[in-house]
């Protein structure tokens, strides 16, 4: 067989296995699979003015609404319940109907404490933990006293 035949065949045939290889449903399955969002909980919330050994301090009760604006920095505080090994959880604080800040964290763990804290004024606030496809997961109301 002639070598310029035998280059033109192999070469023709790798083209049409490529092109057979891209328009593969299987070669574009992993690469256009996008992963479900993970589930998570909030095992326990808290709006505190510190965190001390990733716990909130002082541990307000939880019927603890107002706060003095002289405490300048407010944290949202929560234990979180993840199922699977990554998670997004959102906090979105929001001042007498105006979002002030929203906060994107990660959870690494099965069981994860994290927290975001806001520069605080006089007002009704509230707090949202929202997952990463938005769902409320946890809410919290409180008023900043001037």
């Amino acid at each position: 067989m002639d070598p310029k035949r035998i280059s033109r065949t192999l070469g023709t045939t790798l083209f049409v296995l490529t092109l057979g290889l891209a328009a593969s449903p299987c070669a574009w399955s992993a690469s256009a699979r996008v992963a479900a969002p993970a589930a998570v909980t909030v095992l326990r919330s808290s709006v505190c003015a510190a965190i001390m050994d990733r716990e909130p301090f002082p541990a307000y009760p939880a019927e603890t609404k107002e706060f003095k604006s002289e405490v300048g920095l407010l944290y949202f505080w929560n234990d979180l319940a993840v199922e699977s090994s990554t998670a997004v959880v959102r906090h979105r604080w929001t001042v007498d109907g105006v979002r002030s800040l929203e906060v994107r964290l990660q959870a690494r763990a099965p069981r994860t404490r994290t927290w975001s804290s806001a520069r605080i004024r006089a007002g009704s606030w509230k707090v949202e933990a929202l997952s990463e496809s938005g769902s409320l997961l946890k809410l919290e109301r409180f008023k900043v006293l001037p």
